[in-house]
């Protein structure tokens, strides 16, 4: 029924109608990204929607450095509301954001390293959507430059060459699909029968061909899949990329008059020329003659070519017969381009490029197969059998595709394709034996620059600080030991710059937090072992290192290679899923190189005894002891000061040595409690920890500072050596409780004394009672002056950052006087700019201008005067004013006065009308190190940046506020996170070492 009146309605629903999902859809994280195929460099897709509650994900892959026309762009109708485009890394971390023009997004991909990489669009409010939205991506490679080279007819095949019939195809320009696959069968066909007629094989290998989406910068790959019972390679499966890395393929229909290459460039190498419709492409012919030859027995897979292979000192392969001599790429599959440069067998193949199977690839490949005369259908060779097999893969070469061959250039690593978890550890590829990450079975997160080679994982040095190995793991239930090898450690001088690190953590997939107790003496990491080039080598109490059992946490050690790292899991329940991280952490971008291998979990019992001894501080000089042991039957000694006891197994995961047990009395002093523990198994634990015991029987050093003062009720001050010890004060007959600040030092608070104390001379009497009940007093006197309120006023403290000790990110300045001052009229008739001037050390003549009265504000009731050094002045950013450099603050001692008109003391030596100050000052005392100064990325206050800032700025590194792991002192623009910009900064001052003076 209709409503009377229309005005009178107290509540309303707002319905929002978000567009149809599209095409690309679900793609609403990197898991489930769209995957892009770049034709020819580019890519259009347009009709893509999105809504408030979405975001898109796309993959794609870049095939060469990103030049100065790469781009990514999206197009959208703004009138729907704003989108944000963000490039993001193989791991999904943000690399940047685009910049908006409009109705029209652009990220540039200029100087952006070849590999594969997520685009994310995302709406930029709650109520932004696109009902359709263009996404572009466009890519071209340095355009070839073609040579002027002696040009070849077409006739000049291999000698052993004989004409084959080939099927007509069309000759196409364009990626593979699902209705080509007879295309490459019949190519295929094609270029397996060349070899069998370039070998004179009476029989060839059954071989499937397929296509797939490949991993970025691999065009196939090859396997053998099944030998005969003579050891002869009988059935094979090659795969070839559906879109040729991007690029397209080059379909040939006459493959055998090489037409369409007509500069040659080898014997058996073939160009195209410029105007040839193979030009810009790859030749899927020569890459399927590639494979068949990998198929065919051209691996070390297959007994027959392994058994030809030697390994010369300094590690390199190479195929060795009588007269024959040559040098093999280190996967032992592929000849180096310096052996034979542009021969069918390099492990790469640029654009525009046709090669045939030469004569130095038949005899190695007669050599391998024996080949004799054989009646039909069999082979007359008799090889020891393998039962391995390899996907061997051949990928593109990113140079020019005009460029010869440089036989200077490192040979790209060919990637092994295997899976094993068949043991049940729950480690995948934990032999490193799949080496494509797209493959099945390859188990690993890869960073930095790390990547799998001769069935090991290896992390070299990289410029972007970690390289590393990482996988999820689900701890089986019968899983007590986790174990892996350090093949080989080879650490890189970084000279002024921090050394780099080796180590593993293991943890908690849902928080990120360690499943493993921290390593003695270095606790502040998450990781349970970490590796230093100077040979210190920290690690967790459940780590062994079966080699060295009686390694302690921190020392230095010349450690033998390999090295086994055995981690005891025991104590994590069944099933928890970990996360298990090996990192390299690089400053330098240098030589470093960390190689590992076989990381499996075990349920053996090879490991010793966990015993832990508690650390005890006494009184007691002839204590009880106690610790903890993992092993109820375990037998347990202690060895203290050189004497031995048998000490209590308790049965309940404790041990126990008696009071009085220890038969003479300890003088006071630290005393190393060296505890061993055997199980039945005749497996013997040591506790990883030292000096646990301190007897004490002498009562703590206390001081009282010195102290003169207008001040009635004045803080008192002193030092204490024990930071847990009771401080009492007592002065003109009165008692009271100090504070103990915990770092040397303990403090009675200001108007803490009453009454007030009449100008006079008084003792500050000082007892500290530790908490083992020794006492300790100060042994001076008459430690205190008041004096009359009739002189000068002074400056009691100067706070830079309230007493933070960070100087990354300053906000301001406060000063306290020890009388009322006349600031607050100063500040009212804008004269306190006048009065209070801030000055650059590299510039001690001009004063900071933008330092003006706005910025100042005065409390009379605690005599303080603030200074605000933001960016917008008391409005609440945190990032500062003040660049990089040391200042001086300075202050007019004609204009600023007491409530009397005293004007403040010039003490600073300088006879100019300024007190001048560049440093803290805490109750009266100036700290004896300059430390008014600004430089970003220092955390600790120590005017540099260093190792200990690199720490602290990880735990925030990619933080958005609020996540309570954001640091605004690292965040340099002040736009609410911690990104590269942020890092890039923080670098610049690593590397550039401590702020000069």
């Amino acid at each position: 029924m209709p409503e009377t009146a229309e005005n009178d309605n107290l509540a309303y629903t707002t319905l929002a109608v978000w567009p149809a999902l599209d095409s690309a859809e679900p793609n609403n994280n990197s898991a489930q990204a769209a995957p892009v195929h770049l034709i020819d460099g580019s890519y259009s897709q347009s009709g893509l929607t999105i809504s408030a509650d979405d975001k898109d994900y796309y993959s794609f892959c870049l095939d060469h450095t990103g030049g100065a026309a790469d781009q990514i762009r999206v197009l959208f109708n703004s009138a729907q509301g704003p989108l944000n485009l963000t490039l993001l890394d193989h791991l999904a971390r943000p690399l940047q954001t685009a910049i908006r023009n409009a109705d029209e997004l652009t990220l540039s991909l200029a100087a952006l390293p070849q590999g594969h990489y997520f685009i994310q669009v995302a709406p930029q409010f709650t109520d932004t959507y696109s009902s359709s939205y263009k996404l572009d991506i466009s890519t071209q490679p340095n355009p070839p430059a073609h040579l002027t080279i002696p040009t070849n007819d077409g006739s000049d095949l291999p000698p052993s060459t004989v004409p084959v019939v080939v099927p007509v195809l069309p000759d196409i320009h364009a990626g593979l699909n699902g209705l080509m696959t007879d295309v490459v069968n019949q190519l295929g066909q094609t270029a397996l029968d060349l070899w069998q007629t370039v070998l004179a094989l009476p029989l060839a290998p059954d071989i499937v061909f397929s296509i797939e989406n490949l991993a970025c910068g691999t065009l196939a790959r090859a396997g053998i899949t099944q030998y005969a019972a003579n050891g002869l390679p009988q059935r094979g499966i090659i795969t070839i990329d559906d879109n040729a890395n991007g690029r397209g393929w080059f379909v040939d229909q006459s493959p055998l008059d090489n037409s369409e290459f007509t500069v040659l460039i080898a014997a058996d190498g073939y160009q195209a020329s410029a105007v040839s419709p193979a030009s810009g492409t790859y030749d899927l012919f020569t890459v399927l003659l590639h494979e068949v030859g990998h198929v065919l027995g051209f691996t070390d897979a297959f007994a027959g070519f392994a058994s030809y292979i030697e390994i010369d000192d300094t590690g390199t392969p190479a195929f060795v017969a009588p007269g024959l001599n040559v040098q093999l790429t280190g996967d032992r599959d592929h000849i180096t381009g310096i052996a034979a440069p542009a021969d069918l067998m390099n492990p790469t193949l640029k654009q525009s490029i046709r090669k045939l199977p030469s004569a130095l690839d038949a005899m190695m490949l007669n050599l391998a197969l024996d080949l004799t005369p054989a009646s039909a259908g069999q082979y007359a060779a008799n090889l020891t059998v393998s039962t391995s097999s390899e996907f061997i893969a051949l990928d593109i070469d990113p140079t020019s595709s005009t460029d010869l061959p440089d036989e200077n250039d490192p040979e790209n690593t060919p990637e092994i394709i295997t899976q094993d978890n068949s043991d049940g550890t729950m480690i995948v590829n934990g032999d490193f034996n799949v080496a494509d990450p797209s493959a099945p079975g390859f188990g690993w997160s890869l960073s930095g620059a790390a990547y799998i080679d001769q069935q090991s994982g290896m992390m070299p040095e990289a410029d972007d600080y970690y390289t590393g190995f990482s996988q999820s793991v689900s701890i089986p239930a019968n899983g007590n030991l986790l174990r892996f090898t350090i093949v080989s450690i080879n650490w890189d001088s970084n000279l002024d710059m921090p050394p780099d690190a080796f180590q593993v953590a293991l943890l908690n997939a849902d928080d990120n937090t360690s499943w493993v107790d921290p390593m003695a003496n270095f606790s502040e990491s998450d990781a349970f072992i970490n590796l230093q080039p100077d040979g210190r080598i920290y690690f967790a109490p459940q780590l062994y290192l079966l080699d060295y059992p009686d390694l302690i946490s921190g020392a230095a050690v010349t450690l033998d290679t390999p090295l086994v790292v055995t981690l005891d899991i025991s104590g994590i329940p069944a099933d928890t899923v970990a996360t298990l991280c090996f990192d390299l952490v690089s400053f330098a971008g240098g030589n470093t190189q960390i190689v590992i291998d076989d990381v499996e979990i075990l349920a053996s019992d090879i490991l010793p005894p966990i015993v832990i001894v508690d650390t005890l501080r006494t009184a007691d000089n002839t204590p009880s002891l106690t610790g903890t042991i993992n092993d109820p039957d375990a037998e347990i000694s202690v060895t203290v000061a050189a004497s031995t006891y048998a000490a209590i197994n308790n049965g309940d995961g404790t041990w126990m040595l008696p009071d009085d047990t220890i038969t003479t009395a300890l003088d006071d002093g630290i005393y190393d409690v060296a505890v061993s523990a055997t199980d039945l198994a005749g497996n013997t634990g040591y506790d990883i920890t030292t000096d646990e015991l301190e007897i004490d029987t002498t009562g703590p050093l206390v001081t009282v500072d010195e102290r003169e003062t207008r001040d009635s009720t004045p803080p008192l001050t002193g030092t204490v050596d024990d930071p847990d010890a009771e401080i009492s004060v007592t002065v003109a007959g009165s008692t009271y409780a100090a504070i103990n600040n915990g770092d040397g030092t303990w403090m009675l608070p200001d108007d803490t004394i009453s009454p007030d104390l009449l100008p006079g001379i008084y003792n500050v009497e000082v007892l500290a009672v530790d908490t083992l009940g020794n006492t300790g007093a100060d042994d001076s006197t008459d430690e205190l002056t008041i004096v009359p309120q009739t002189g000068h006023p002074s400056v009691e403290n100067l706070l830079i950052n309230e007493g933070q000790a960070q100087r990354s990110m300053l906000r301001t300045l406060s000063v306290t006087f020890d009388q009322p001052m006349n600031l607050d009229a100063l500040i009212a008739d804008g004269t306190i700019a006048d009065s209070v001037k801030l000055y650059d050390k590299n510039d001690m003549a001009t004063f900071l201008p933008w330092l003006d009265n706005a910025r100042f504000a005065y409390d009379p009731s605690s005599y303080r005067l603030t200074m605000d050094l933001t960016i917008d002045g008391f409005g609440g950013s945190e990032l500062t004013h003040l660049a990089d450099g040391r200042y001086e603050i300075r202050f007019n001692t004609e204009l600023i006065r007491d409530l009397a008109g005293n004007r403040l003391l010039d003490t600073d030596g300088r006879e100019d009308g300024w007190f001048t100050l560049d440093r803290s000052v805490i109750n009266g005392l100036a700290n004896p190190s300059q430390d008014l100064f600004r430089y970003f990325g220092d955390s600790d206050g120590d005017a540099d940046v260093d190792f200990v800032d690199q720490l602290a700025f990880r735990k925030t590194q990619f933080k958005i506020y609020p996540d309570p792991a954001y640091n605004h002192i690292f965040d340099a623009d002040d736009d609410g996170d911690v990104d590269f910009t942020d890092m890039f900064k923080v670098r610049k001052n690593f590397e550039s070492g401590p702020l000069p003076q």
